[in-house]
């Protein structure tokens, strides 16, 4: 039988896309259902993961710890490409035509 689990991540450490970047990298492995949880006023993120085949004793808990560590090492990226990435300036308006 195949197995599956349940995790959640909390919604004010881990974006929402960490948390689908880093499912998208176990997709050779398992199915993920991802949906947003409110409960008792915090905000989660469940994910609802199935093996997409069979795997020896502790398959799935070893999944679910390179998921975890991939999910951080995401949102991690996210936030040293938020600090790179220069302040947006608007464009300078267009010079004039002039003609010689």
């Amino acid at each position: 039988m195949k197995e599956s689990r349940v995790i959640e991540f909390d919604a004010s450490v881990y974006s929402l896309l960490a948390i689908q970047k880093a499912c998208h990298r176990f997709t050779n492995e398992a199915s993920f259902e991802i949906r947003p949880v409110v409960r008792e006023g915090a905000s989660f993120v469940q994910v609802s993961l199935s093996l997409l085949a069979e795997r020896d004793e502790g398959g799935l808990t070893l999944l679910v710890q390179q998921l975890n560590n991939e999910v951080l090492d995401q949102q991690l990226r996210e936030l040293v490409k938020a600090h790179e990435e220069p302040p947006k300036r608007p464009l300078p308006p267009p010079l004039p035509r002039t003609r010689l």
